[in-house]
């Protein structure tokens, strides 16, 4: 109690005052925060797509490095006769091929099917080629 006997406290204005206050930085925090959720959210979604990019990019520069791998010379494969053909539509945003040839020569066959259970299994090679033991690899 005061000295002349009554409650001090806050006045109803000075109330009002400090919730219109309260208010307003609470809802500029919270702007902040769905502001700052969108940029996290967009720049997630930029790494992913850059990712993407760089992970279709490198397939395609192996594919493009193995085109004519194992291709014979003059090669006509379903009337493909080059192992790179690139073609542009010649219309902005048309669409454009990009044809790859590659062949591979089969070096061995299995001697028998491969069913589930099975440990090991036995090929037959062709040619006189063999496989290097030593690495495992051909």
């Amino acid at each position: 109690m005061s000295r002349d006997g009554r409650n001090r406290g806050f006045t109803l204005v000075e109330l009002m005052v400090a919730v219109v206050i309260s208010f307003i930085v609470v809802g500029w925090i919270y702007s902040t925060y769905i502001v700052h959720q969108r940029v996290f959210s967009t720049e997630t979604q930029i790494t992913d797509l850059q990712y993407e990019g760089s992970t279709a990019i490198s397939v395609l520069a192996k594919d493009l490095r193995e085109s004519g791998f194992g291709v014979p010379e003059n090669p006509n494969i379903n009337g493909v006769t080059s192992s790179l053909i690139i073609s542009d539509s010649g219309t902005d945003g048309g669409p454009d091929t990009l044809t790859l040839l590659g062949g591979y020569r089969v070096i061995a066959t299995l001697a028998q099917d491969i069913n589930p259970g099975m440990t090991s299994f036995k090929v037959t090679w062709q040619g006189g080629i063999s496989a290097n033991t030593s690495d495992r690899s051909h």
